[in-house]
C-alpha cells in the first residue's frame, strides 16, 4: 500500500472520532460550532439547512482531513516514528492555528469570533484526530508493506 493510500485509510477513523466528539460537545452545550458547521459556513456562507447540505459538508471535511493525513503520512519517513505521538499533536496544533487564523484574517462572518468552549472543543477534536491518525499510520506501517509510487 502506498503512503497516499495509507494516509486516506488513516484519516477515516480519526475523522469519525473527531466528528463524534464534535457532535457530543455540541449536544452538551460546550461548543457553538461543530466541524461540519465550520465547513458549512465556509462553503455555503451559512449553517447547513438540510441533511444533504450537512452530509456534503461532512464529506468535504473528510476530504480535507484526508488531505492533511496524507501530508503527515509523507512526512513520516523524514521525521521517523520516534515520539510520533508528540509530532502528530504538534502537527494538529499548527494546522489548527492556521485554520483559526485564516477566517480571522479574511473576516469570514460567524467565524471571526468564537467562544473559548468552541476553541477548546475543536482543538480537542484535532488532538483526537492526531492521536488516532498517528496510531493508525503506525499500525499500517508495521503490518502492511509500504510501496514507493514515485520510483518507476
Amino acid at each position: 500500500m502506498c503512503r497516499f493510500t495509507k494516509g486516506i485509510v488513516a484519516a477515516i477513523p480519526g475523522w469519525f472520532l473527531m466528528n463524534s466528539w464534535s457532535y457530543y460537545s455540541k449536544s452538551i452545550g460546550f461548543t457553538e460550532l461543530r466541524f461540519a458547521d465550520w465547513v458549512s459556513l465556509t462553503i455555503y456562507g451559512n449553517l447547513a439547512e438540510s441533511g444533504s447540505e450537512l452530509g456534503f459538508a461532512l464529506f468535504l471535511h473528510l476530504m480535507f482531513i484526508s488531505f492533511l493525513t496524507v501530508i503527515f503520512s509523507y512526512l513520516i519517513p523524514f521525521i521517523n516514528y520516534s515520539s510520533v505521538w508528540l509530532k502528530a499533536i504538534l502537527y494538529a496544533i499548527i494546522v489548527g492555528f492556521f485554520i483559526y487564523a485564516i477566517p480571522t484574517l479574511l473576516s469570514f462572518p460567524h467565524l471571526t469570533r468564537t467562544s473559548l468552549g468552541t476553541v477548546v472543543s475543536n482543538f480537542t477534536g484535532a488532538l483526537i484526530w492526531a492521536l488516532t491518525m498517528a496510531y493508525t499510520l503506525l499500525y499500517l506501517d508495521k503490518n502492511i508493506e509500504t510501496t514507493n509510487e514515485f520510483i518507476p
